[in-house]
């Protein structure tokens, strides 16, 4: 995840890093976005009244645990 802890590990492992903030803003928004409109009644535990999946870019950190693939 590109944290200062993931250099700690020998090997260096292989991560991941997400935006965290991104993910924060977007969660706050689409809350308050339901709380507005009056979106989360009783259904809201309804999987079927979900929002559409928001779609963020990530970066993969490869790592000295990764290896080529084995032929």
């Amino acid at each position: 995840d590109g944290t200062e802890t993931g250099q700690l590990f020998s090997p260096r492992l292989t991560s991941v890093r997400v935006p965290l903030y991104q993910i924060g803003a977007r969660g706050v928004t689409a809350l308050l976005s339901q709380l507005q409109n009056g979106d989360c009644n009783n259904s809201c535990n309804n999987i079927l009244s979900l929002p559409e999946p928001i779609v963020l870019p990530v970066v993969l950190l490869s790592g000295d645990s990764t290896a080529a693939p084995r032929v």
